[in-house]
């Protein structure tokens, strides 16, 4: 792991039309292969990255499951990830999704 931390926000997944949703993808896309290339420790995600989310236990919305997949990649090799909810996906727990199969920290 190196000393690298990357920020994001606002993002607002799921906000827009599928062209500019799938526009959205690409460019998380390549911000994650940054990630992954540069060992990052830690990646802050600033709030608004979705338009809307609920955190449940075990559930998860499918329109996000590719990111999901990506964020967990990023988990598992040792990225630790910070979450600070915006007004559009603070319904954040330390029982949901993010804390427990991301090890999460939420803010």
């Amino acid at each position: 792991m190196s000393n690298y931390s990357f920020f994001i926000s606002d993002a607002h997944l799921g906000a827009e039309s599928p062209d500019k949703e799938n526009y959205k993808r690409k460019k998380l896309d390549q911000f994650f292969k940054i990630v992954k290339e540069h060992r990052a420790s830690n990646i802050f995600i600033l709030g608004d990255f979705f338009d809307f989310w609920f955190d449940y236990k075990n559930v998860i919305y499918s329109e996000y499951f590719d990111v999901l997949c990506q964020l967990r990649e990023l988990f598992l090799n040792g990225v630790k990830i910070h979450f600070f909810g915006g007004n559009h996906d603070w319904w954040m727990s330390s029982s949901g999704f993010f804390a427990n199969q991301l090890n999460a920290n939420i803010y």
